[in-house]
């Protein structure tokens, strides 16, 4: 055999070895992009689900909330405002769950439009951000009366939110306040 023939037949057979590795290494499939918009129960129900290990490497995953904490159960801020239990006692998440699962988070920001022709949105801090598939889970907000809405600064507040809990104890701290009245329902 001659060494032209040895080196056909060497390089015959590491193509066909390498070509075998190529075809034996899996694509990494592209991850379809999940946007969900808001942090409330079914938001981080939808999150939970979305990184159990049968749809971790399908997703992506993006949250946006206008919310500034992390998400937490609302039907036990009365612990809040009674100053019984700290902020981390209603949590529902742990508090590394985003990087832990690969969750891009970003609060306090609102989506300001949203373009479903072109499957994107675009955040009021000016994050333009594309997805496959959107979930609008921004649960519920509370009503203001219309007759209350010019006095929201001077000590009228919503009873709904962390935040509305943080500042209604601002309040009561920096104004000495001692009595309070309730308008509407549903106070725990």
């Amino acid at each position: 055999m001659t060494n032209r023939v040895k080196q056909v037949l060497l390089s015959l057979m590491l193509f066909s070895f390498s070509s075998c590795f190529l075809q034996s290494e899996k694509k990494e499939e592209k991850k379809e992009k999940i946007v969900i918009i808001g942090s409330s129960a079914a938001a981080t129900s939808a999150m939970k689900t979305l990184t159990k290990p049968a749809f971790a490497k399908k997703y992506s995953i993006t949250c946006i909330t206008k919310s500034t904490v992390s998400p937490y159960n609302t039907c036990r801020i009365h612990k809040l405002l009674e100053e019984k239990a700290p902020f981390s006692s209603i949590t529902l998440l742990d508090a590394n769950f985003f990087q832990k699962k690969n969750i891009t988070y970003i609060g306090n920001d609102l989506v300001e439009s949203l373009n479903t022709e072109k499957n994107e949105l675009r955040t009021k801090e000016g994050k333009t951000i594309t997805y496959d598939k959107l979930l609008i889970a921004t649960g519920a907000s509370a009503r203001i009366a219309p007759e209350f809405e010019p006095h929201m600064n001077k000590g009228v507040f919503s009873y709904y939110t962390a935040e509305d809990v943080q500042s209604i104890l601002n309040y009561i701290k920096e104004n000495n306040v001692q009595t309070v009245a309730i308008a509407g329902s549903d106070i725990t």
